[in-house]
């Protein structure tokens, strides 16, 4: 896709430290201020937190202007290592639903055809 950054990061302990890291790369190479700096890692770290809860093996992070002040964030799940929990379902954000609906604009759970994830936009201002 054009005018996408993606990173593909494979799922281990310190898997959030890594999503982090290459969000706020992202943010600090495009002079993001710090509220929609701060506003993206704190959405990438929810969705990462609520995904690990679901074994997968890996996560691919999308990042893409939509316009001069608004940035969309995918995280999408890619493959299971184990199978989720008897009656979990991935689609219920739970804990992270307060904090998508706290700093995104929009907000939803989308399933692909390898996986499932979340998508939010949020301003940048």
């Amino acid at each position: 896709m054009p005018g996408v950054t993606r990173f593909d990061l494979e799922c281990h302990p310190r898997l959030d430290h890594d999503a982090l890291a290459v969000t706020r790369r992202w943010a600090d190479d495009r002079a993001l201020g710090a509220r929609g700096r701060e506003r993206l890692v704190c959405l990438t770290l929810a969705a990462v937190q609520h995904g690990l809860r679901f074994g997968p093996t890996r996560l691919t992070i999308l990042l893409r202007w939509l316009d001069v002040d608004l940035v969309r964030l995918d995280v999408t799940w890619n493959e299971s290592a184990t199978p989720a929990l008897a009656g979990t379902d991935p689609h219920d954000v739970g804990e992270a639903a307060p904090i998508f609906d706290g700093l995104a604009r929009e907000w939803d759970v989308s399933t692909t055809g390898t996986g499932w994830g979340q998508w939010m936009i949020l301003s940048i201002d």
